[in-house]
């Protein structure tokens, strides 16, 4: 019988994003819960993909499902959109969730991108450059 470890290994095996998906919705029929191993592992191989939408709608289904969402689930999403809008937009959702706020961000002065995706990396960059950076300027004028 298969169990969560098994399909969390054949959903990450999987070389195409659509045989990945069919064995996450498969794991409902069989009565497996899905776990955020489970999720990342889809989204990752829907970022093989290049399935923004899929990965997103993962993305929401986690938290629909109150499975927690981690680095590592964010960071394939993210590698996914850093070059659409939308990427902005889940990369804020990341941080006030506060799944990538202590991660990414040290002090006021710093960032630790170690552990990022290029894409998160770079939506780091463009965050702390028009939000932070501003607030910072200001305040030292003050």
């Amino acid at each position: 019988e298969r169990d969560v470890m098994t399909y969390n290994i054949a959903v990450s095996a999987c070389e195409h994003w659509v045989q990945a998906l069919h064995l996450f919705r498969e794991m409902v029929d069989s009565r497996v819960e899905r776990n955020v191993i489970t999720y990342t592992s889809a989204v990752s191989v829907c970022e093989r993909g290049e399935q923004w939408e899929q990965a997103l709608q993962l993305i929401r289904e986690m938290a629909d499902s109150r499975v927690e969402r981690n680095r590592a689930t964010y960071n394939s999403l993210l590698q996914l959109t850093h070059r659409l809008e939308i990427g902005n937009s889940i990369f804020r959702d990341a941080m006030l969730s506060r799944v990538l706020d202590e991660s990414v961000v040290i002090d006021h002065r710093q960032l630790d991108l170690h552990g990022c995706s290029s894409g998160t990396a770079i939506l780091a960059v463009r965050w702390w450059w028009t939000e932070v950076v501003p607030v910072v300027q200001a305040s030292a004028r003050s």
